[in-house]
């Protein structure tokens, strides 16, 4: 087994312990909506999962202990897909907004800098900007 090999497979492991745990957020009302499925396949593929690894996810998630990247880019990019999940069926429940704000916290933000991100990612998504564009809005107000 070389590294590359190893890397490869542990980066699987991170995507699973991750797609986890967006299932959860999604299934934090009690279902999955059918948009929300939707959603949860998009991002599935975007990791690099095939459809029937979706499924077999979505109905046996199982409980990973969540890994947050070390970028805050990439930390910023899964509270994006985390709060996408909690807004596709139109409706936030108080526990899908408990779990972003856990998810936040396990992410590094402090409680106060979690509810601001939170904020700023439901807002963006509502004005159609991508992560890529909450991540620059982001910067720009630490500065």
């Amino acid at each position: 087994m070389s590294l590359l090999d190893f890397h490869d497979s542990q980066q699987k492991k991170i995507s699973k312990a991750y797609f986890v745990h967006l299932i959860l957020v999604a299934k934090a009302d009690g279902s999955i909506s059918e948009k929300e499925n939707k959603v949860l396949h998009r991002l599935g593929h975007k990791l690099g999962f095939v459809d029937e690894e979706i499924s077999r996810m979505i109905d046996n998630p199982g409980q990973d202990s969540y890994h947050p990247p070390y970028e805050l880019k990439e930390r910023i990019e899964h509270l994006y897909d985390i709060i996408r999940i909690t807004l596709a069926d139109g409706i936030i429940t108080h526990d899908e907004r408990r779990i972003t704000q856990c998810y936040a916290v396990a992410s590094g933000f402090s409680p106060a800098e979690s509810d601001d991100v939170i904020k700023l990612i439901e807002k963006g998504i509502a004005e159609g900007l991508d992560e890529e564009e909450i991540f620059t809005i982001y910067r720009k107000r630490k500065k």
